[in-house]
């Protein structure tokens, strides 16, 4: 438990919860606050505090949503599956982004879950039944506006501006000005809406650390990767934003890994083998290295 920070919040939570249900009570609850205190999440805690579940297996249940939906996502956004793509696969996803991610910062990553079957069913042209996960999504974390902003964006762009989503250039200018955007505004709009995470302090990611992903970033734009879908879009915008972060010393590691589970097939849409495999390589020289100052870190908390 001691490397699941969140997860162990989230579990003293719902003691609490459970022993004096009044914890969660909110007054004078509006539209806007069912979004900027994410009440979704709040009462999906407090519902599951006081029934006769164990807290513990209520939160592996939701990181076991979230590896199966992660991974389900990834497999069917690859034309070609065998064994060999599904190992691959597996390896990719052995990472202690992902890991933490979905074992320790499961809220964000329950909301990005839930957008991603959202995506999936809109995409198949389930779109009434899709409406009631899309609603869900921004009262789980308020990083679900940010997703299904993204998306939206990228559903107008593919309807009156295609030539802007053939330009292997156009997500990664579009990152460098949200990240710029988020540089000089961020704060404001958070404050604006009431959302504690305006006071949080500077959590930017260092330059050493986010250099495999500056190299990935390019590696993509050079090999003239197109966002001919969605998830190729987010994924490429997603990561752009994660870069240019470091620039003004933003917080990168979360767009990393909201962004993982779109970035980890554009590898497949690399066609030939010896830059497919020397990418692969690349990032599973930079996965051990993770690994080891993850549990290096964990030895320090």
């Amino acid at each position: 438990m001691g490397y699941f920070i969140d997860k162990s919040v989230y579990l003293k939570r719902m003691l609490a919860f459970s022993e004096n249900r009044e914890l969660y009570v909110f007054d004078n609850i509006t539209l806007t606050s069912w979004v900027t205190n994410e009440l979704g999440w709040a009462y999906l805690l407090l519902f599951f505090s006081n029934v006769n579940f164990n807290h513990e297996w209520f939160l592996k249940s939701i990181s076991f949503f979230i590896v199966f939906v992660n991974l389900f996502f990834v497999v069917t956004r690859i034309n070609k599956i065998n064994i060999f793509i599904l190992f691959i696969i597996s390896l990719l996803f052995i990472n202690p982004i992902f890991v933490d991610f979905s074992m320790s910062q499961i809220r964000s990553a329950f909301c990005l879950s839930i957008f991603l079957v959202f995506l999936m069913l809109y995409e198949s042209n389930k779109k009434i039944i899709s409406l009631f996960f899309l609603s869900v999504v921004p009262i789980i974390h308020t990083i679900g506006i940010v997703l299904i902003s993204f998306y939206f964006l990228y559903l107008l762009l593919k309807r009156f501006s295609l030539n802007m989503l053939q330009s292997e250039y156009f997500p990664v200018v579009l990152g460098l000005l949200f990240s710029f955007l988020m540089f000089i505004g961020w704060h404001y709009v958070l404050s604006s809406l009431g959302d504690r995470r305006a006071e949080y302090s500077d959590m930017s990611s260092s330059l050493k650390y986010m250099i495999f992903w500056w190299f990935l970033l390019f590696s993509f734009v050079l090999l003239k990767i197109k966002c001919v879908e969605s998830y190729i879009f987010l994924g490429m915008l997603l990561l752009s934003i994660a870069v240019f972060n470091t620039l003004f010393s933003l917080y990168s590691s979360r767009f990393i890994a909201l962004g993982f589970v779109f970035i980890m097939p554009i590898f497949f849409m690399i066609r030939k083998p010896m830059y497919f495999y020397t990418i692969v390589l690349a990032y599973m020289s930079f996965t051990l290295v993770q690994w080891f100052f993850w549990f290096e870190l964990q030895e320090l908390i």
